[in-house]
């Protein structure tokens, strides 16, 4: 039983990483309050970190496309439904692609220009901050020794920022707030041992996330046309490829490399400006003929930019509702339940453990990916896990567990429901 209130067997995988990095939460630290359920001021953070992304793009395409096309394309950004999405979600995707796209437009320089001191400095505390709101900002390690190697002139910049980020990490995340950097490597080395490399089903399931993109019948088919463009892209930028290029390169082989479709399109985020960014090069060269109709060039570009996101805004904003997660009023209603029906040491099995930690202050376990429901059972027998949580099959709530409702088509006479809401009922191990 760890301390963070998640009840884990040590004989089965671990379920969930032990710790994160300390950046988000830091972020959230200023709007903390003691009532686990007033989380309205938390969402200034993506609110704000989607406006510093929007900027963050800006100024990384302006020096190569001018003002209209970046503010043009940065709005594309700031409104896709995507976006729109991830602002209303307590997440640290935004605050981690906000000090991502900062650290590169710093290092935005001509070929044979050099990276100013200050612009080091400053792209290697943006890094460090990534890091520590994502592992994922790792990835930039790869894409700045790859940069080095390829741009010699380069090699004293990366290394300079590479060193100032580690060593910003380090101070937040071990210095100052130690997390489980050993158990966070052993997780993902067992999360990624206990499953096959199927990289044609990865390929397949983002190609499909892709398509998603849009939302408009005659996009659907979009997605193969993106990877053709970004293989013509890399064929032609070979030579001259930049630290966003190379990361870009690092993210898409960790999608293809880690067994896992449940981010959808979430887990595009960070790769989406640079998809845009580089889809705008590739075109550039055909509008430079022509750039006499600029203007003309500009009206097109807006046009297609509200064509292609116009149907899904819309679409957002006629069904969102936070209605699945811990804050609708069902999910509101079934935790008040887990605090009046259940005993304080009670641990609850639930695909949300950290939220029930986080909200009712009892103890969550959760099911285990490649596990028998047999042995799924023995081991909540073992923890004393009492306590399940579902939401109606086929639902896409944030409680909805495809395992949840496995398991308890064999195992659901044991359990006798406590209370329930339209979509959420709380069972008792009889």
């Amino acid at each position: 039983m760890q301390e963070n209130g998640v009840v884990a067997d040590p004989a089965l995988p671990a379920f969930a990483v032990p710790a994160y990095p300390v950046g988000f939460p830091l972020l959230l630290l200023p709007f903390y309050s003691s009532d686990p359920f007033d989380t309205a001021p938390y969402f200034i953070v993506p609110a704000l970190s989607l406006l510093l992304v929007a900027f963050a793009y800006f100024l990384l395409l302006r020096k190569r496309f001018g003002v209209t096309t970046s503010l043009l394309s940065a709005l594309l950004i700031a409104y896709h439904p995507v976006f729109l999405q991830a602002k209303t979600e307590l997440l640290s995707d935004l605050p981690f692609l906000a000090f991502l796209l900062l650290g590169l437009q710093a290092m935005v320089t001509e070929k044979e220009e050099p990276i100013s001191g200050r612009n080091i400095v400053f792209a290697g505390l943006s890094f460090g901050l990534a890091m520590s709101m994502r592992l994922t900002g790792f990835l930039l390690l790869p894409a700045l020794l790859a940069w080095s190697v390829f741009d010699r002139s380069k090699r004293s910049a990366a290394g300079r920022i590479g060193g100032i980020a580690l060593l910003l990490f380090a101070i937040l995340n071990v210095a100052l707030f130690p997390i489980d950097l050993p158990g966070i490597w052993q997780f993902y080395r067992g999360a990624i041992a206990a499953q096959p490399l199927l990289l044609t089903d990865q390929f397949i399931f983002y190609l499909h996330q892709l398509n998603a993109l849009f939302w408009i019948s005659p996009f659907s088919w979009t997605g193969g046309l993106i990877v053709l463009g970004m293989l013509v892209y890399y064929w032609r930028k070979r030579d001259s490829l930049d630290v966003a290029d190379w990361f870009l390169v690092a993210y898409a082989g960790l999608l293809m490399a880690v067994p896992y479709q449940g981010g959808g399109l979430r887990f595009l985020l960070p790769a989406m400006p640079l998809l845009l960014r580089n889809l705008l090069s590739l075109v550039r060269p055909f509008a430079l003929p022509v750039l006499r109709f600029r203007r003309y060039l500009h009206v097109a570009y807006a046009g297609l930019v509200l064509v292609l996101i116009l149907p899904g805004i819309v679409d957002w904003l006629t069904t969102f509702e936070r209605e699945y997660g811990p804050e609708s009023l069902a999910g509101k209603h079934i935790l008040s339940i887990v605090e009046q029906s259940t005993p304080k040491d009670a641990v609850i099995i639930c695909a949300k453990p950290r939220a029930i930690q986080w909200y009712t202050g009892r103890r969550a376990t959760y099911l285990i990916d490649g596990v028998l429901p047999s042995r799924i059972d023995s081991a909540f027998v073992q923890l004393n896990a009492r306590y399940l949580i579902s939401e109606g099959t086929g639902r896409p709530g944030a409680f909805a567990d495809d395992k949840m409702n496995a398991y308890l088509l064999s195992f659901g006479d044991r359990y006798v429901p406590v209370d329930s809401t339209k979509q959420l009922t709380l069972w008792l191990r009889k």
